[in-house]
Protein backbone atom coordinates (compact mmCIF):
# COMPACT_ATOMS: atom_id res chain seq x y z
CA UNK A 1 0.00 0.00 0.00
CA UNK A 2 1.51 3.36 -1.16
CA UNK A 3 1.69 6.46 1.31
CA UNK A 4 -0.97 8.84 1.96
CA UNK A 5 -0.72 12.59 1.08
CA UNK A 6 -0.39 13.55 4.31
CA UNK A 7 1.89 11.14 5.25
CA UNK A 8 4.14 12.38 2.33
CA UNK A 9 3.99 15.82 3.21
CA UNK A 10 5.59 15.80 6.52
CA UNK A 11 8.13 13.73 5.23
CA UNK A 12 8.86 16.56 2.20
CA UNK A 13 8.45 18.65 4.62
CA UNK A 14 11.28 17.12 6.90
CA UNK A 15 13.29 16.14 3.25
CA UNK A 16 12.80 19.56 1.51
CA UNK A 17 11.74 22.32 4.10
CA UNK A 18 12.97 25.29 1.41
CA UNK A 19 11.46 23.47 -2.05
CA UNK A 20 8.54 24.82 -3.32
CA UNK A 21 5.38 22.67 -2.68
CA UNK A 22 2.44 24.76 -3.86
CA UNK A 23 1.85 27.60 -6.45
CA UNK A 24 -1.13 29.70 -6.00
CA UNK A 25 -1.92 32.95 -8.29
CA UNK A 26 -4.21 35.22 -6.60
CA UNK A 27 -5.97 38.45 -7.54
CA UNK A 28 -3.36 40.28 -9.58
CA UNK A 29 -1.56 37.65 -10.77
CA UNK A 30 -0.02 37.47 -7.29
CA UNK A 31 1.80 34.59 -6.37
CA UNK A 32 2.01 33.00 -3.29
CA UNK A 33 4.77 29.83 -2.98
CA UNK A 34 4.14 27.05 0.00
CA UNK A 35 7.24 25.31 0.55
CA UNK A 36 6.88 21.66 2.23
CA UNK A 37 7.84 22.86 4.93
CA UNK A 38 5.43 25.84 5.55
CA UNK A 39 2.49 23.35 4.47
CA UNK A 40 3.97 20.71 6.74
CA UNK A 41 4.17 22.71 10.24
CA UNK A 42 0.90 24.89 9.05
CA UNK A 43 -1.12 22.02 8.60
CA UNK A 44 0.38 20.05 11.86
CA UNK A 45 -0.48 23.37 13.83
CA UNK A 46 -4.24 23.73 12.12
CA UNK A 47 -4.64 19.74 13.55
CA UNK A 48 -3.13 20.63 16.75
CA UNK A 49 -6.03 23.34 17.32
CA UNK A 50 -8.45 20.85 16.13
CA UNK A 51 -7.29 18.38 18.08
CA UNK A 52 -7.77 21.36 21.11
CA UNK A 53 -10.94 22.41 20.02
CA UNK A 54 -11.98 19.18 20.52
CA UNK A 55 -12.05 17.86 17.08
CA UNK A 56 -10.50 14.19 16.26
CA UNK A 57 -10.92 10.99 14.41
CA UNK A 58 -14.28 10.58 12.85
CA UNK A 59 -15.46 14.10 13.61
CA UNK A 60 -16.73 15.90 10.52
CA UNK A 61 -15.42 18.95 9.48
CA UNK A 62 -16.88 21.52 7.00
CA UNK A 63 -14.53 23.93 5.07
CA UNK A 64 -16.24 26.67 3.31
CA UNK A 65 -13.36 28.52 2.00
CA UNK A 66 -12.15 29.35 -1.25
CA UNK A 67 -9.72 27.77 -3.47
CA UNK A 68 -6.80 29.14 -2.12
CA UNK A 69 -3.40 28.28 0.41
CA UNK A 70 -5.42 28.61 3.48
CA UNK A 71 -8.05 25.90 1.93
CA UNK A 72 -5.38 23.92 1.16
CA UNK A 73 -3.68 23.88 4.66
CA UNK A 74 -7.22 23.76 6.69
CA UNK A 75 -7.91 20.70 4.55
CA UNK A 76 -4.78 19.10 5.29
CA UNK A 77 -4.56 19.87 8.74
CA UNK A 78 -7.96 18.11 9.40
CA UNK A 79 -7.03 15.06 7.97
CA UNK A 80 -4.02 15.02 10.55
CA UNK A 81 -6.31 15.70 12.92
CA UNK A 82 -8.00 11.94 11.95
CA UNK A 83 -11.54 14.43 10.91
CA UNK A 84 -13.50 14.19 7.73
CA UNK A 85 -13.63 17.50 5.57
CA UNK A 86 -16.78 17.96 3.69
CA UNK A 87 -16.74 20.90 0.86
CA UNK A 88 -19.31 23.44 2.40
CA UNK A 89 -21.39 25.96 -0.08
CA UNK A 90 -23.84 28.21 0.53
CA UNK A 91 -26.66 28.47 -2.46
CA UNK A 92 -29.73 29.60 -1.19
CA UNK A 93 -29.37 33.30 -0.21
CA UNK A 94 -31.04 32.91 3.29
CA UNK A 95 -28.58 30.18 4.33
CA UNK A 96 -31.48 27.29 4.70
CA UNK A 97 -29.68 24.87 2.55
CA UNK A 98 -26.17 25.37 4.39
CA UNK A 99 -28.35 24.90 7.90
CA UNK A 100 -29.72 21.65 6.67
CA UNK A 101 -26.26 20.08 5.01
CA UNK A 102 -24.49 20.94 8.44
CA UNK A 103 -27.61 19.22 10.65
CA UNK A 104 -27.59 16.15 7.85
CA UNK A 105 -23.73 15.91 7.82
CA UNK A 106 -23.34 15.75 11.48
CA UNK A 107 -20.93 18.83 11.48
CA UNK A 108 -19.02 18.93 14.20
CA UNK A 109 -16.61 21.89 12.91
CA UNK A 110 -16.87 25.00 10.10
CA UNK A 111 -13.81 26.38 8.35
CA UNK A 112 -14.94 29.89 7.67
CA UNK A 113 -13.69 33.53 6.04
CA UNK A 114 -15.20 35.89 8.54
CA UNK A 115 -14.40 38.67 6.57
CA UNK A 116 -16.42 37.37 3.37
CA UNK A 117 -20.53 39.20 3.98
CA UNK A 118 -21.34 36.77 1.38
CA UNK A 119 -20.09 33.78 1.98
CA UNK A 120 -22.02 31.61 4.86
CA UNK A 121 -20.33 33.35 8.02
CA UNK A 122 -21.64 36.60 6.96
CA UNK A 123 -25.27 34.88 6.43
CA UNK A 124 -25.57 32.69 9.32
CA UNK A 125 -23.72 34.89 11.47
CA UNK A 126 -26.20 34.97 14.14
CA UNK A 127 -27.03 31.58 14.45
CA UNK A 128 -23.51 29.94 14.09
CA UNK A 129 -22.20 32.14 17.16
CA UNK A 130 -25.53 31.82 18.92
CA UNK A 131 -25.25 27.82 18.81
CA UNK A 132 -21.60 27.67 18.86
CA UNK A 133 -19.73 30.41 19.41
CA UNK A 134 -16.86 31.48 17.08
CA UNK A 135 -12.69 31.31 17.75
CA UNK A 136 -10.16 32.93 15.57
CA UNK A 137 -7.62 30.57 14.50
CA UNK A 138 -4.14 32.63 13.25
CA UNK A 139 -2.11 30.35 11.07
CA UNK A 140 1.55 31.72 10.73
CA UNK A 141 4.77 30.69 8.46
CA UNK A 142 7.26 28.90 9.57
CA UNK A 143 9.49 31.21 7.88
Amino acid sequence: MGKSLVSEMVLRGKEFPNKPAFVFLGDNSRRTVLTFGDVSYLSQKFAAVLHNKGNGEGDVVCNTLAHSPERLITQLGTIMAGAVFLNGQLCLANGSDFLRFLNEGRVKAVIYNSEDPRGPYGVLKGRIEKTTGTDKIACVSSH
